[in-house]
């Protein structure tokens, strides 16, 4: 908790007051959604309204998450370069994205029974009468997704713990609460319109902290980079103890933009098909600057931190902000960093509930369920998988990168494949479907295990795609 002993009581107090402007204008964004949260559809998807430039900061603050001003950082800040190859794997996986599923998936989504969900799409396009393929996909999106949100909930938990001065599991408390209350208000609107707001918040201050250091550095970034060959020259190496592997497993990461509901879905959000090449471009570009700008925070930390070293390289971000910047501006960058949390956390957690109500309550306890019944039912999930994502973050030592990355290899490799053929072979069978989304999760979770991948989701993604498409050839 060193980062934050040097703050005083004005310090504070300016620090918490600006944090409590961003929580009233969050929860009025969410009281708005609120209102407009008419039906289950709105709930979910907003009723398919979202333009080019809310759907693209959508799409790119709810990818985000804590692992952009937290994990990324700290990857930056104890590897250095050598973790560049996440970044261009991550930019080169969601450009592909967009590009090849985007305007397919809103289209056919619509097309197919006006689905609402990513398993709902996936059981009318392989007319999935018995609802076992929709149940399977539910069953490993929420299971995966639970660590996900524990992801969420651990990093604003460290935040918490830091800047309140309180043990790591009363923050945790502190922030399940305020992010479940967050989702309880307003829906799929209102985390919408928030991550129009926090997408811009978090960009604007992943630049100004590392040019405020380089400021500090007489004005040149060859003051940085003298500075870290004299502490660490292999930080500057973009090739320091990696091989083609490992290279590769790192590019791999991108490989999980074409399955991860929370994303994708959002893509079946958007207004029309023609709004996607502006929204694809807006978000390319901003994920682009936020990356460099994370990756540069973690470099400086460490260059600035260098005698010292942090005790918690993941809070590499509010302790740099801490260092340059008055406590007016450190709540700014806290409210940053919680908008990178709920903003994910949301979309996941509503994507769980949504599941719940659609696939188990209404499937087998209310047929006939109205929107009432089904909006009340959804939020009454929502605490469940909370409570669920609660219990495994209790563990302060986990690693708000790690449970990322294992969330984000188990639905890519389970989800992604059946969405690519499902979009672009209709020769795909139901069967095939079902054993890749079977496969593609099981595999994730051996190869995590055996660690004999650098990052499992390359082969798992491989073998899922394999089995669709021998199965289904196999049908010929």
């Amino acid at each position: 908790m060193e980062n934050f002993q040097h703050l005083n009581i004005s310090a504070n107090f300016y620090s918490l007051s600006v944090l409590s402007i961003y929580f009233i204008v969050i929860f009025y964004l969410g009281y708005r959604g609120f209102k407009k949260t008419k039906t289950f559809s709105d709930y979910i998807i907003g009723g398919r309204k979202l333009g080019a430039v809310v759907g693209a900061l959508n799409v790119g603050a709810s990818d985000m998450s804590s692992w952009l001003l937290m994990g990324l950082p700290g990857a930056f800040y104890l590897f250095g370069l050598n973790q560049i190859w996440i970044i261009i794997g991550l930019i080169l996986g969601s450009f592909l994205s967009w590009s090849l599923i985007a305007k397919k998936l809103r289209k056919q989504s619509e097309f197919y029974g006006n689905s609402l969900t990513i398993s709902e799409f996936l059981s009318n396009r392989f007319n999935d009468n018995s609802g076992s393929l929709r149940l399977l996909v539910s069953i490993i999106i929420i299971f995966f997704f639970t660590i996900y949100i524990a992801s969420g909930l651990v990093g604003a938990a460290k935040l918490f713990s830091e800047f309140l001065q309180i043990s790591y599991h009363q923050a945790l408390i502190i922030a399940a609460l305020t992010i479940v209350s967050y989702a309880l208000i307003g829906g799929f609107f209102a985390v919408s319109w928030a991550d129009l707001f926090q997408g811009l918040l978090m960009l604007f201050v992943l630049l100004i902290v590392p040019i405020f250091v380089i400021i500090n550095f007489d004005n040149s970034i060859f003051g940085v980079i003298s500075t870290l060959k004299q502490a660490a020259p292999q930080h500057l190496d973009i090739f320091y103890n990696l091989n083609f592997f490992t290279i590769l497993g790192y590019l791999s990461w991108g490989l999980g933009y074409f399955g991860q509901p929370h994303i994708i879905s959002k893509y079946m959000a958007i207004k029309n098909e023609s709004e996607i090449s502006l929204a694809k471009k807006i978000c390319i570009s901003w994920m682009s600057l936020a990356m460099i700008g994370a990756a540069a925070v973690g470099i400086f930390g460490f260059v600035h931190f260098s005698s010292q070293k942090l005790s918690e390289p993941e809070t590499v971000f509010i302790a740099l902000s801490s260092e340059f910047f008055h406590p007016l501006f450190l709540g700014l960058f806290i409210a940053a960093i919680l908008s990178a949390i709920m903003s994910t956390v949301n979309a996941q957690i509503i994507i769980c509930c949504s599941l719940l109500a659609q696939d188990f309550y209404q499937r087998f306890f209310s047929k006939k369920a109205k929107d009432k019944e089904m909006l009340l039912m959804s939020r009454i999930f929502l605490v469940i998988v909370a409570i669920f994502s609660l219990m495994i973050a209790c563990n302060e030592k986990s690693s708000v990168l790690g449970l990322v990355a294992q969330a984000w290899a188990g639905i890519g490799a389970a989800i992604g494949p059946v969405i690519i053929f499902s979009l672009f072979w209709k020769r795909t069978t139901k069967t095939a479907a079902i054993c890749g989304v079977l496969s593609g999760a099981v595999f994730a979770i051996i190869f995590s295990k055996l660690k004999i991948f650098s990052y499992e989701i390359l082969p798992a993604f491989t073998l899922s795609c394999a089995v669709i498409y021998l199965l289904t050839i196999s049908k010929k």
